[in-house]
């Protein structure tokens, strides 16, 4: 921590190692008797410290003595301090890693991600198919302490159970017939970092079972090998009920509880279709480099985008732009002009001065979104980005003229 070494430290006088202010602050806390706090220190190569110090009194040949424990916390202060800057951020920002959203619910998500992230137990991920679960899983990784360490995904639904203990133990060479090397299983992989159990619920009972002892103790055996200890954060992800799983004897209780100690629910894209249009610009960003051809797509496409219920969600907003993007045309969307009506335009009308006609805009586009959203306020003043009571104020003046 201070880089010093052993011999170099023992029958020291803290003043030997510490700076005075560091001593200063000790006997300053001492009389305060606060038996916790943090200290700012700097090391001899000018590397700046958050250090953690705790105070215990302590008795030895009938003295009492202060015995003093230091711990750097360095990293875990930084962690903090950014996941409060990307908080701030998310207010007014519409991304969390490649995450996309400025609709409410959205926001709320990206906010429980960043307080997730911070504590080191396991997270169940649920949520319809392509919904995203795997990118909130990677965010909970980039996220936490654990960023800089390895993160394994694995898809549960391809594992097989005959290759289950090969998959996730490993196996030493001579394990089996064919094993004619050692093989690093996905626990050993992990170890120190996160695994993600990507559709979890496709694990059989006795896969479960042989999991859960893994959770519980970190001891695993690979074959023909010695037990050894894995330190692993778990997340997990499902597009079923997990509970109803439990009810159908499909799911171990205990396997469940384990998994679920903290829960994450990535909401379909039928109750964000606000951020269609933010999700379209980001597909085309992503895709700039595949020589995509980029066509336009015109606002009554959009608005048949917003109306469909997107039961594959994000994943076949994803695909049904591909094959647009391609061909200019989708498969589950009406994409000819003659299947919107096109309103009459008041703001394009001849002799308008430059005022009337922002004005007969702004009512029409007001007008235009509390339809897509059903005359629902809240969620029209989201997608318009200001405040509820901006557009009811705007709304009674647009009726007054």
């Amino acid at each position: 921590m201070m880089q010093c070494q052993r011999e170099e430290v023992i029958y020291q006088q803290l003043s030997d190692i510490f700076s005075k202010n560091f001593i200063q602050t000790i006997g300053q806390q001492k009389l305060q008797n606060n038996r916790r706090h943090e200290i700012l220190e700097k090391r001899s190569d000018g590397v700046r410290l958050v250090l953690e110090v705790r105070l215990f009194p302590v008795q030895y040949m009938n003295k009492d003595l202060e015995m003093i424990t230091l711990q750097d916390i360095t990293d875990s202060c930084h962690l903090k301090k950014r996941n409060l800057s990307l908080k701030t951020s998310i207010v007014s920002g519409q991304r969390l890693g490649k995450m996309v959203g400025k609709s409410h619910i959205m926001k709320k998500l990206f906010s429980q991600i960043i307080d997730l992230a911070d504590y080191d137990e396991t997270v169940m991920i649920t949520g319809e198919t392509g919904t995203g679960k795997e990118l909130a899983a990677k965010n909970l990784h980039e996220l936490s302490e654990l960023s800089g360490k390895p993160f394994i995904i694995v898809n549960c639904a391809a594992i097989p159970e005959s290759l289950f203990e090969s998959s996730f133990f490993g196996h030493s060479k001579g394990a089996f017939t064919s094993a004619t090397n050692n093989k690093a299983g996905f626990l050993e992989q992990a170890n120190g970092g996160i695994l993600f159990l990507d559709e979890v619920s496709e694990l059989s009972l006795s896969m479960q079972a042989k999991l859960l002892r893994v959770m519980e103790t970190g001891e695993y055996t690979p074959l023909g090998g010695k037990t050894r200890y894995a330190e692993i954060r778990f997340l997990s992800a499902s597009n079923k009920n997990p509970l109803q799983m439990v009810s159908d004897g499909l799911m171990r209780e205990d396997f469940f509880h384990r998994l679920n100690v903290l829960t994450l629910e990535i909401p379909p894209l039928r109750e964000r279709k606000q951020d269609i249009p933010l999700l379209i610009n980001d597909f085309i960003e992503r895709n700039l480099s595949k020589k995509i051809p980029n066509r336009n797509i015109p606002d009554y496409v959009i608005d048949q985008m917003k109306a469909y219920h997107w039961p594959g969600n994000v994943r076949e907003l994803f695909n049904e732009l591909r094959k647009f993007f391609y061909t200019g045309k989708m498969i589950n969307i009406d994409y000819s002009e003659n299947s919107v009506e096109t309103p009459s335009l008041p703001f394009l009308k001849t002799g308008l001065t430059l005022k009337d006609a922002v004005s007969q805009f702004e009512k029409y586009y007001i007008d235009r979104a509390l339809s897509l959203n059903s005359g629902a306020r809240k969620k029209t003043a989201e997608m318009l980005d200001i405040t509820p009571r901006t557009l009811y104020n705007k709304v009674i003046q647009k009726s007054k003229k």
